[in-house]
Protein backbone atom coordinates (compact mmCIF):
# COMPACT_ATOMS: atom_id res chain seq x y z
CA UNK A 1 0.00 0.00 0.00
CA UNK A 2 1.75 3.05 -0.80
CA UNK A 3 1.73 6.23 1.36
CA UNK A 4 -1.39 8.06 -0.01
CA UNK A 5 -3.39 5.14 0.18
CA UNK A 6 -2.49 4.48 3.68
CA UNK A 7 -3.45 8.26 4.70
CA UNK A 8 -6.59 8.06 3.23
CA UNK A 9 -7.12 4.14 5.07
CA UNK A 10 -6.73 6.34 8.35
CA UNK A 11 -8.54 9.60 8.00
CA UNK A 12 -11.75 7.46 6.58
CA UNK A 13 -11.24 4.05 9.36
CA UNK A 14 -13.67 4.67 12.14
CA UNK A 15 -11.50 3.98 14.36
CA UNK A 16 -8.75 7.23 13.35
CA UNK A 17 -12.01 9.53 14.93
CA UNK A 18 -13.00 7.12 17.74
CA UNK A 19 -10.01 7.16 19.44
CA UNK A 20 -10.00 10.44 19.58
CA UNK A 21 -12.87 11.20 21.37
CA UNK A 22 -11.62 11.55 24.54
CA UNK A 23 -9.16 13.74 22.96
CA UNK A 24 -11.84 16.04 22.08
CA UNK A 25 -13.81 15.51 25.04
CA UNK A 26 -10.83 16.82 26.98
CA UNK A 27 -10.88 19.91 24.80
CA UNK A 28 -14.47 21.00 25.05
CA UNK A 29 -13.99 20.60 28.81
CA UNK A 30 -11.20 23.07 29.28
CA UNK A 31 -13.27 24.95 27.45
CA UNK A 32 -15.86 24.76 30.21
CA UNK A 33 -18.03 23.18 28.61
CA UNK A 34 -20.42 19.88 30.69
CA UNK A 35 -19.51 17.39 28.07
CA UNK A 36 -20.50 14.50 30.44
CA UNK A 37 -23.81 16.14 30.04
CA UNK A 38 -23.70 16.52 25.78
CA UNK A 39 -25.66 14.77 23.36
CA UNK A 40 -21.51 13.53 22.35
CA UNK A 41 -21.79 11.33 25.92
CA UNK A 42 -24.90 9.96 24.83
CA UNK A 43 -23.51 9.17 21.08
CA UNK A 44 -20.61 7.76 22.37
CA UNK A 45 -22.87 5.61 24.88
CA UNK A 46 -24.83 4.07 21.76
CA UNK A 47 -21.86 3.43 20.10
CA UNK A 48 -20.28 1.48 23.11
CA UNK A 49 -23.51 -0.08 23.17
CA UNK A 50 -24.23 -1.61 19.82
CA UNK A 51 -20.61 -2.91 20.26
CA UNK A 52 -21.26 -4.60 23.37
CA UNK A 53 -24.29 -5.82 23.19
CA UNK A 54 -25.37 -9.56 22.16
CA UNK A 55 -26.36 -10.31 19.08
CA UNK A 56 -30.62 -9.91 19.39
CA UNK A 57 -32.31 -12.36 17.98
CA UNK A 58 -34.91 -10.04 16.52
CA UNK A 59 -33.87 -7.73 13.47
CA UNK A 60 -35.88 -4.93 14.12
CA UNK A 61 -34.35 -4.35 17.53
CA UNK A 62 -31.04 -5.19 15.56
CA UNK A 63 -32.08 -2.59 12.62
CA UNK A 64 -32.72 -0.16 15.38
CA UNK A 65 -29.61 0.07 17.35
CA UNK A 66 -27.81 0.01 13.94
CA UNK A 67 -29.19 3.21 12.68
CA UNK A 68 -28.72 4.57 15.83
CA UNK A 69 -24.91 3.36 15.91
CA UNK A 70 -24.36 5.04 12.57
CA UNK A 71 -26.12 8.66 13.46
CA UNK A 72 -24.32 8.69 16.37
CA UNK A 73 -20.87 7.66 14.68
CA UNK A 74 -21.11 10.52 12.06
CA UNK A 75 -21.92 13.13 14.41
CA UNK A 76 -18.85 12.49 16.51
CA UNK A 77 -16.87 11.89 13.08
CA UNK A 78 -17.85 15.26 12.72
CA UNK A 79 -16.98 16.87 16.03
CA UNK A 80 -13.15 15.36 16.03
CA UNK A 81 -12.90 17.14 12.48
CA UNK A 82 -13.47 20.55 13.58
CA UNK A 83 -11.32 19.19 16.65
CA UNK A 84 -8.77 18.28 14.28
CA UNK A 85 -9.12 21.41 12.44
CA UNK A 86 -9.42 24.10 15.10
CA UNK A 87 -7.86 22.57 18.11
CA UNK A 88 -5.31 25.15 18.32
CA UNK A 89 -7.40 28.26 17.76
CA UNK A 90 -7.94 31.03 20.59
CA UNK A 91 -10.73 32.76 19.98
CA UNK A 92 -14.19 34.08 22.38
CA UNK A 93 -16.23 33.63 19.10
CA UNK A 94 -15.00 30.42 18.42
CA UNK A 95 -15.39 29.02 22.38
CA UNK A 96 -19.19 30.39 21.95
CA UNK A 97 -19.65 28.47 18.35
CA UNK A 98 -18.11 25.57 19.87
CA UNK A 99 -20.77 26.48 22.95
CA UNK A 100 -24.01 25.91 20.38
CA UNK A 101 -22.37 23.35 18.73
CA UNK A 102 -21.90 21.27 21.98
CA UNK A 103 -25.55 22.67 23.01
CA UNK A 104 -27.14 21.69 19.42
CA UNK A 105 -30.19 19.29 18.74
CA UNK A 106 -29.38 15.70 19.48
CA UNK A 107 -29.75 14.29 16.27
CA UNK A 108 -33.32 12.31 16.80
CA UNK A 109 -34.74 16.09 17.58
CA UNK A 110 -33.21 17.26 13.32
CA UNK A 111 -35.58 17.49 10.89
CA UNK A 112 -34.32 16.92 7.49
CA UNK A 113 -33.14 20.40 5.98
CA UNK A 114 -33.95 20.86 1.97
CA UNK A 115 -31.85 22.05 -0.16
CA UNK A 116 -34.02 25.40 -0.06
CA UNK A 117 -33.54 25.73 3.54
CA UNK A 118 -29.59 25.71 3.31
CA UNK A 119 -28.64 29.77 2.89
CA UNK A 120 -25.71 30.62 1.37
CA UNK A 121 -23.52 32.16 4.60
CA UNK A 122 -24.59 28.51 5.88
CA UNK A 123 -22.65 26.74 2.49
CA UNK A 124 -19.73 29.61 3.06
CA UNK A 125 -19.18 28.17 6.67
CA UNK A 126 -19.43 24.72 5.43
CA UNK A 127 -16.72 25.41 2.47
CA UNK A 128 -14.39 26.99 5.16
CA UNK A 129 -15.14 23.83 7.40
CA UNK A 130 -14.03 21.64 4.76
CA UNK A 131 -10.76 23.68 3.63
CA UNK A 132 -9.34 24.10 7.05
CA UNK A 133 -7.91 20.48 6.63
Amino acid sequence: MNSASKLTYKLSHTEHYMSQLDDVFKWIKDKNLKVDLSRYSRYKGYIDDFYDMDNPKDTLILESKFARLNEAAQECFQIVQVYEAFKDVKSNNFDERIKRIVAGQFYTEKKAITPSEISDKDFQVFEKILSAD
